[in-house]
């Protein structure tokens, strides 16, 4: 009984963070407005989000499914499902800092990586396993922290001159809200 009771608020998150819509395709994207993400002030939070691959096996080792996913991120970035602040492909998991478009939550964003990147995937198996974690950046210092952790994942791992990390595409990457900036008091 103790176990089932400790994995009740596990299988609740997992529950609340996963977006189950059997009839939505990752891209079928005419319901989308076309825009371009601004630096603006934003009325939705910035997250750093983390997804495990289905039994953490790598499947993001090989390069052609890492630059899936990376072309996945890019994807829903252009088409304005958030602003893509940074990102870490590893073998066998995710880090992305976004911040949510208006009209989108966390989750949807979440949905719209996993899915569309199973999708593009065309793989029989599962790519993901359910759910994710979220932080919620607070200010302009967290930014910073969680984008110098994402960075630096593939070195503390030992993959030296990865190229599957936001470091190199810094031309293509949003910059930081301007809320999250520290507040200059006169």
């Amino acid at each position: 009984m103790l176990s089932l009771t400790l994995a009740l608020p596990a299988i609740q998150d997992t529950i609340e963070h996963t977006a189950l819509h059997p009839t939505y395709s990752p891209f079928d994207d005419d319901h989308i407005l076309s825009m371009t993400p601004s630096p603006t002030l934003s009325r939705v939070p910035t997250y750093a989000l983390t997804t495990v691959t289905h039994q953490r096996r790598a499947i993001l080792m090989p390069t052609a499914n890492a630059d899936l996913l990376v072309e996945t991120l890019f994807h829903y970035r252009n088409a304005g499902r958030y602003r893509l602040h940074g990102f870490a492909v590893m073998p066998e998991h995710l880090h992305v800092l976004l911040t949510p478009a208006d009209n989108q939550t966390i989750e949807r964003c979440a949905q719209c990586i996993k899915g569309g990147f199973s999708h593009r995937l065309h793989s029989n198996f599962p790519a993901w396993q359910p759910g994710f974690h979220e932080h919620r950046v607070r200010d302009e210092d967290d930014f910073h922290n969680q984008l110098a952790y994402i960075a630096a994942n593939p070195s503390r791992r030992r993959l030296n001159d990865h190229l599957h990390v936001h470091t190199n595409f810094a031309d293509r990457l949003d910059p930081m809200p301007l809320d999250l900036r520290h507040k200059i008091s006169s």
